[in-house]
């Protein structure tokens, strides 16, 4: 990968982690990685990305791999209007329906 574009993506991961209030090991454990520093590593821009990471992570941060790769920002920062906010797992939630 180039390596600008390794730092967006780590960017972008580390971005949608912590808005779904991950933290680096939970995202490893969610992803099959036996470490943390594989996460920290991605999202300082310092590791490439193997294909089946890019699924995995794409799969635990509840987003699509190619909101993962394109080159510009696709909006997937969207609010979601609720009626009664859940009490517990909200950032989950909305994630899993957008």
């Amino acid at each position: 990968m180039e390596r600008q574009f390794v730092k967006i993506l780590g960017q972008r991961v580390g971005k949608r982690r912590k808005a779904l209030k991950f933290t680096q090991e939970e995202l490893a454990q969610k992803i099959g990685v036996n470490s943390s520093q594989i996460i920290s590593q991605i999202e300082r821009g310092e590791r490439e990305v193997k294909a089946w990471e890019l699924a995995r992570l794409a799969r635990a941060l509840f987003i699509d791999m190619t909101d993962l790769l394109a080159q510009e920002n696709l909006g997937i920062d969207q609010p979601i209007l609720w009626r009664v906010l859940p009490s517990h797992e909200a950032e989950t939630k909305e994630a899993r329906f957008l």
